[in-house]
């Protein structure tokens, strides 16, 4: 699934490619480099709690 949700439903962002997360983000006027964020909290710190991830 790299499809872009466009309602307001619940996304697991690790369904997401990293371009299609960019995409997710930037349609929320969110910053490209937020995208990297994520997806080093995710996938190199094994971190899913967004209050838990502190440079967000």
């Amino acid at each position: 699934m790299n499809e872009i949700p466009e309602n307001d439903q619940r996304v697991d962002l690790k369904d997401l490619s990293p371009d299609a997360l960019v995409e997710f983000l930037s349609g929320m006027g969110k910053e490209k480099f937020r995208a990297v964020q994520i997806l080093r909290w995710i996938y190199q710190r094994n971190v899913t709690d967004f209050s838990a991830m502190t440079d967000l």
